[in-house]
């Protein structure tokens, strides 16, 4: 989970929590003038927190009522009111929640399908061009495979798709990290011309940055190797860049070399995370 999630669950939580401990605060005794305070005080302040378009908050009237019932010393009725906000608020927190949680899922849905059709294309590309012969994986079944998990997914089964689709995911990477390594280290490639070997770079470059972003998903590092990891990431992104600059004015014999240069740096970044291959 991304760091900005992990803090907004974490905020939630604490607040959830918050709420009900307050809200259990002089409940069944009567009200004083501090634990007014202190409610209200919560109240505002998640009012504040759920940034409602002022034309549709249901709590902005209740909120100001409580306030004049505070001022006019009708203790009783002003925790009466605010005891009822606080559960109103606990539910819609636990709504949003529910809500935010479906969406993350919905763009992780999305981001892996992307990365799953990238590769299969990136594979495809290849069989085009060197056949099926070294190919492991039955591509009518990977297609299939995708079908249904866009189908699961379609059907509320999205946790279960997105498991689906790592498993696709990892099965592509490993396919063709096998075959361009064994590619570059067996077989003398023929291109039509330095644009057809600009393009290959390119996709290479792509397998091993889908194959090192699949890695670090599935394993957690420690901070010194991750730090040089991200490093050598950086590195090979900006020559990456400068390659397709290059390639886009034509200069295309400078381009390979950064795209070739970029990626074997992000070999070099794969082997720090434990996956050894060759340049």
């Amino acid at each position: 989970m991304p760091f900005q999630e992990q803090t907004h669950e974490k905020i939630r939580g604490p607040l959830l929590s918050l709420l009900l401990s307050v809200l259990s605060i002089g409940s069944a005794g009567p009200a004083n003038a501090s634990t007014l305070e202190q409610k209200l005080h919560l109240v505002e302040r998640l009012h504040q927190r759920l940034q409602l378009d002022p034309k549709n908050d249901p709590y902005r009237a209740s909120l100001a009522e409580a306030r004049i019932l505070i001022e006019q010393g009708r203790s009783e009725q002003a925790k009466v009111q605010l005891d009822e906000m606080i559960r109103q608020l606990a539910r819609t927190f636990r709504t949003r929640t529910s809500e935010d949680r479906a969406e993350r899922q919905r763009r992780k849905y999305q981001q892996r399908r992307g990365e799953v059709r990238s590769l299969l294309s990136s594979l495809e590309q290849w069989i085009e061009q060197q056949g099926t012969a070294q190919v492991k994986l039955d591509m009518a079944q990977l297609h299939a495979r995708l079908a249904a998990a866009d189908k699961t997914a379609g059907t509320d089964g999205i946790a279960r798709a997105i498991d689906q689709l790592g498993e696709i995911y990892q099965e592509l990477a490993t396919e063709l990290t096998r075959l361009r390594d064994k590619e570059t280290v067996n077989y003398r490639l023929e291109f039509k011309g330095p644009d057809d070997e600009y393009r290959y770079e390119a996709r290479r470059f792509q397998t091993y940055q889908l194959l090192l972003h699949m890695k670090l998903d599935e394993q957690v590092f420690g901070d010194a190797r991750m730090g040089r990891v991200q490093a050598l990431r950086r590195q090979a992104l900006e020559l990456n860049s400068e390659a397709e600059k290059q390639a886009q004015t034509g200069e295309f014999k400078a381009a390979i070399t950064a795209q070739s240069g970029a990626t074997d740096i992000l070999i070099k970044a794969l082997a720090v995370v434990g996956v050894y291959l060759s340049k």
